[in-house]
């Protein structure tokens, strides 16, 4: 969907190659780059986006049975996705839009049913997050408290959801930013 909005406004595509280079260079832009929050919040943010700085990425790719090469290519070729393709699509179709913020963008290009499409794509985002994320920590628990720890690691995980699920955004973000962090320890 990115894609085509980007392709739709075709003629906005200099401008905003032109923005990025212009902004990313500037003495504003590595003032706001160094700031505490913006490092804290960008680097958390980064562990979800796609995995290359937590690396738990890795407990699925080694429980695979294909060749280890083919693995890491796969690795290789999720970071690239994610990050250069996907987060690259989504600035350039706000820049070319102008929108503020990426709902805005797909609701101004494709109407009602771009919010409708943005919606879909964030749920099953989070249904593929929510099962990757399960495996990852069962099998850790597996790893280091044995087999039996996987039905006990299975009910709380389901428990974390409804409690996250009901609890302010704020709150369900720092929780698991402690986790993640005590993780990546």
């Amino acid at each position: 969907a990115t894609l085509a909005i980007v392709a739709l406004h075709l003629p906005q595509l200099p401008d905003a190659f032109a923005a990025i280079f212009s902004e990313a260079f500037t003495f504003r832009a590595a003032g706001g780059g160094a700031a505490y929050a913006a490092m804290r919040i960008g680097i958390a943010r980064g562990v979800f986006s796609n995995e290359a700085g937590l690396g738990a990425s890795a407990i699925a790719h080694a429980s695979s049975s294909a060749d280890p090469l083919q693995q890491g290519k796969w690795g290789i070729m999720e970071i690239f996705i994610d990050t250069i393709l996907l987060c690259t699509l989504t600035a350039l179709a706000q820049l070319v839009t102008g929108a503020q913020d990426i709902y805005a963008c797909f609701s101004g290009v494709f109407g009602l049913g771009g919010g409708w499409l943005l919606s879909l794509c964030l749920m099953l985002f989070a249904f593929a997050t929510l099962l990757s994320w399960s495996y990852y920590g069962q099998q850790a628990a597996s790893h280091l408290l044995g087999r039996r720890a996987a039905p006990a690691y299975r009910a709380l995980f389901l428990l974390a959801l409804v409690v996250g699920a009901t609890q302010r955004f704020d709150l369900v973000w720092a929780v698991s930013d402690v986790f993640n962090a005590l993780m990546a320890l």
